[in-house]
């Protein structure tokens, strides 16, 4: 977004909806990372803005006066944000619309903000986990980037190939120093912690290839959420094979107790491809190749 921040647009939608899932909808995104803002949105302000009920949210009475006093300012901040997107604003630069899955949103925000933006496009990175044909027909979005198990075929939509992502041991360092900096030990007496994959993904299967190779009989469990793989990992509970793109999220850029260890005799390169509309290839040739060049280099 250009004018929106996003603090105030998730605020000020799910002060509207009144319902994470609501809400969620209608930002492109999950009602997870929309739960976590808003309560990381809170903590900075000090103060409860919804009250969680079982049959959805309610301002509080801070929460009440904040939405009242910001809707005047919002409407009219709406109102130029869709201006300059019709290019009768501020800016003639286009605003791209990215389409990413939960997995890979974090990573990808810096990386493709910072490239972007070099080029004077401003960009805006939606999370969308489905309905990917519809997203990209109605121009809700006008790129997918997708790694992880492949997809099947649409149609009128095309796809290009980027390079693969790899696998890396994520580990809290306190973790580590309990076993003497010993991967190995590390990787037989910890925790394991793992997103939720198909049995045909290069996620499943080398992992349990490598696990049935060394005959680790450690716990392993499955989390819906990276978030709750990376906070896992962070209080020392777990650990996990990820992408090294995880590496490049805000949960994790700045924790200096959270390490990424390559990890001899697991290979896994997860491919990684990005999705548009036939009709719009030569258009967003250009496009492509950045984003190619800005993914290859993470």
């Amino acid at each position: 977004m250009f004018v929106l921040s996003k603090n105030l647009n998730l605020f000020m939608i799910t002060a509207q909806e009144l319902s994470f899932k609501k809400a969620a909808k209608r930002l492109f995104i999950t009602p997870s990372p929309l739960g976590k803002s808003i309560n990381n949105l809170e903590e900075q302000l000090g103060y409860e803005l919804f009250t969680r009920r079982n049959d959805g949210l309610k301002l509080t009475s801070k929460g009440n006066c904040l939405y009242t006093e910001l809707l005047p300012k919002y409407e009219e901040l709406v109102k130029l944000e869709n201006e300059i997107v019709r290019g009768r604003g501020l800016t003639q630069n286009p605003i791209i619309k990215i389409g990413v899955n939960n997995y890979y949103f974090w990573g990808l925000c810096s990386a493709l903000d910072n490239l972007l933006t070099q080029y004077n496009y401003n960009i805006q990175i939606i999370n969308i986990d489905t309905d990917i044909p519809y997203n990209l027909h109605n121009e809700n979005i006008d790129f997918y980037i997708h790694n992880g198990d492949a997809l099947e075929s649409y149609a009128n939509i095309e796809s290009t190939q980027l390079q693969g992502d790899r696998l890396m041991l994520m580990t809290g360092k306190d973790l580590l120093h309990k076993y003497q900096n010993n991967v190995e030990a590390v990787l037989s007496n910890a925790t394991w912690a793992q997103l939720r994959h198909t049995p045909s993904s290069p996620y499943f299967k080398n992992m349990h290839q490598y696990r049935n190779d060394r005959r680790i009989n450690s716990s392993l469990i499955s989390t819906s959420e990276i978030t709750q793989t990376i906070e896992l990992v962070k209080k020392n509970l777990a650990i996990s094979f990820v992408s090294k793109t995880i590496e490049k999220s805000p949960f994790i850029e700045r924790d200096h107790n959270v390490e990424f260890i390559d990890v001899e005799g697991l290979s896994c390169y997860i491919p990684r491809e990005i999705f548009y509309l036939s009709a719009k290839k030569e258009k967003l040739s250009m496009l492509i190749n950045i984003i190619s060049k800005a993914i290859n280099n993470i």
